[in-house]
């Protein structure tokens, strides 16, 4: 991968894992719909790097597709965290960015 779509692109799933393990009472800047915006497009974003970054297409589109597992185990994880919780609808807006960002 290219190293500054690499940097970009590590730099956005550190962001990700963090906004998405914070306790409610440090996210209370979000609303509903920015929090689905925000869903769809870190997604997005974390599938589209590798897939313009990767040396392979077929490389990319896995990694970005790895995004999908990441999103699933970050909203089981959010279960055991103050204030949040799992919700399906964040993961289908999750999957529909990475698969639109690999498209």
């Amino acid at each position: 991968m290219r190293r500054s779509i690499l940097i970009t692109w590590i730099g956005f799933v550190v962001l990700l894992v963090v906004l998405s393990l914070l306790p409610s009472q440090y996210l209370p800047f979000f609303h509903r719909h920015q929090s689905e915006a925000g869903h769809f497009g870190f997604y997005f974003v974390i599938a589209l790097l590798p897939v313009w970054g990767a040396l392979r297409r077929s490389l990319g589109i896995a990694i970005g597709l790895s995004a999908i597992l990441l999103g699933a185990l970050l909203e089981f994880g959010q279960r055991y965290i103050p204030g949040r919780h799992f919700d399906t609808e964040d993961m289908l807006l999750n999957t529909l960015g990475v698969l639109l960002g690999i498209a």
